[in-house]
């Protein structure tokens, strides 16, 4: 959507094609009557550049709503949530750092860990890539069994990929981006994602002559020495073939497990760099939207996370925050739940998920009434999994735009570009800014390529790299409190990772 509306902007005559009955893939929410139920709750930092820059073009910044504070409940604790508030200004350090989340030499640990891995100076796809989050607490002196199951739980969260799978470069990206832009921590939206962002994204496509076609999934790429010369369509649901549409130019935005099916014998064989997102990984991130007939008491507005718990369960209750003409929608709670750990849950029923979920809420939230939901709707989005920042898979991504004479992660196929989070970028995280980011990189490429287009402006210039010696000037400034508190962990016994990875 976001090459599309760069390029129509350029004057391209531009077609877009869905697979879907909607636009906005997991980013977006499924209709039910009158009412929508999120494929799973988004978060907006301050630090997704790229997407503000769209969602002042949509003219929707006021459907955001800043939220500074990440909710921490522990099991047998509620109502007692304990908050870190806008977690990555600095001068929000002492209040985190006596948040109570963990003892305060454990909090202090982790935080100077996040300062150590920002300021760590290693090359990245030397090391750091093919090391996972928990591998590089193993190397520090510091390390503690709590700091490493409060990366496994935070990594869980923020970025649905265990810690022992996450790489360190991904990460250390993470704490930079957060920390140079860290207030507000976030900002959600008043509404459902389709209504407030994917209807007026595809008003304004349509308004600059884009053609829209939904259910049309790709099914074969036809080519001609190395260009795509035409693409043929099937219809999702029932395989039905399509028609055959030509191509000039083609920028695929398809999932890396979608894109591993079209990458044919024919397609393998004038571009093999396309076969390396075979080796990509994803894994499934459910959801469960639960409506209440009326308010649970003690629930704060927040992003609330509940700490150890199976299936990884995360949640904001929307309710609070959804309005239509400046009224809330809902006069009960509506919990967006997110089951980042899904994986113990994949061979079982829908309903028998719901209840598993809803039950280990209930340990956590024992106000919660399963008998007063009157609506649920559980996604287990088995047929749409995130791709995974794993470690030691930088070297097989795709770059979405190259350096002139770079053939390692070149396309071969001198007319086709890809745009998903799982393409190289400077974000390197599974997000909307990912997303958004390799879109304006496919578009820019395109740009680039077109001798038409040669004189317009560019569409995609890359944001600064920042400089890490902030960080190292708080690491030397750290590194004897951090010390004193090792110390301190040792003599109780807390210095050993059992955590995998």
């Amino acid at each position: 959507m976001t090459a599309a509306l760069r390029l129509a902007e350029r004057g391209c005559k531009v077609s877009l094609y869905e697979a879907s009955d909607h636009l906005g893939g997991k980013a977006s929410a499924v209709a039910d009557g009158t009412d929508f139920d999120e494929h799973g709750f988004h978060i907006f930092p301050a630090w997704y550049y790229n997407v503000w820059n769209l969602v002042d073009d949509l003219r929707i910044r006021h459907h955001f709503i800043e939220r500074h504070d990440f909710q921490q409940l522990h099991r047998g604790e509620f109502p007692c949530f304990k908050p870190l508030h806008d977690a990555a200004a600095f001068r929000n350090a002492w209040k985190n750092l006596t948040s109570g989340v963990l003892p305060f030499h454990q909090t202090l640990l982790f935080f100077f860990s996040t300062v150590d891995l920002a300021s760590f100076k290693l090359k990245e796809a030397n090391r750091l890539d093919q090391l996972s989050i928990t591998g590089f607490l193993r190397s520090r002196f510091y390390r503690t069994e709590k700091i490493a199951n409060v990366y496994q739980d935070l990594m869980l969260k923020a970025i649905s990929v265990p810690s022992h799978f996450v790489s360190a470069m991904t990460t250390k990206k993470v704490i930079q981006f957060w920390a140079n832009d860290p207030l507000p921590m976030h900002r959600i939206l008043d509404g459902n994602l389709r209504e407030r962002f994917i209807d007026p994204f595809e008003k304004q496509l349509i308004d600059r002559g884009v053609k829209i076609y939904t259910k049309h999934r790709l099914a074969r790429m036809e080519l001609t020495e190395q260009r795509v010369v035409s693409v043929r369509f099937d219809h999702p649901e029932t395989g039905e073939a399509l028609e055959r549409r030509p191509v000039d130019r083609l920028v695929l935005a398809i999932p890396a497990e979608a894109l591993s099916k079209v990458c044919d014998d024919p397609v393998y064989a004038a571009s093999p760099t396309l076969g390396n997102v075979r080796n990509l990984r994803s894994r499934p991130m459910a959801s469960l939207n639960l409506h209440f007939t009326e308010r649970i008491p003690g629930i704060p507005p927040d992003h609330i996370n509940l700490i150890d718990s199976k299936y990884g369960l995360t949640f904001i209750d929307v309710s609070q925050h959804w309005k239509t003409n400046g009224k809330f929608l809902y006069d009960g709670s509506v919990l967006n739940v997110i089951a980042t750990d899904f994986s113990q849950l994949e061979g079982v029923t829908d309903d028998r998920a719901k209840e598993l979920i809803v039950k280990e809420l209930m340990t956590f939230i024992p106000t919660l009434d399963s008998n007063k939901i009157f609506r649920s709707k559980m996604q287990n989005n088995l047929a749409a999994p995130l791709f995974m920042n794993d470690v030691g898979i930088w070297h097989f991504r795709p770059e979405a735009l190259p350096e002139r004479g770079d053939d390692e992660h070149r396309i071969e196929l001198t007319n086709l570009y890809l745009a998903g989070d799982y393409c190289r970028s400077h974000v390197d995280l599974v997000s909307m800014e990912g997303a958004v980011t390799t879109g304006l990189k496919a578009a820019e490429a395109v740009r680039r390529d077109v001798n038409e287009l040669a004189t317009t402006p560019r569409i995609f210039e890359e944001p600064k790299v920042h400089s890490r010696v902030p960080f190292l000037l708080f690491y030397v400034v750290g590194l004897p409190f951090a010390f004193a508190a090792w110390l301190y962990a040792w003599s109780k016994g807390e210095t050993q990772i059992q955590t995998r990875g």
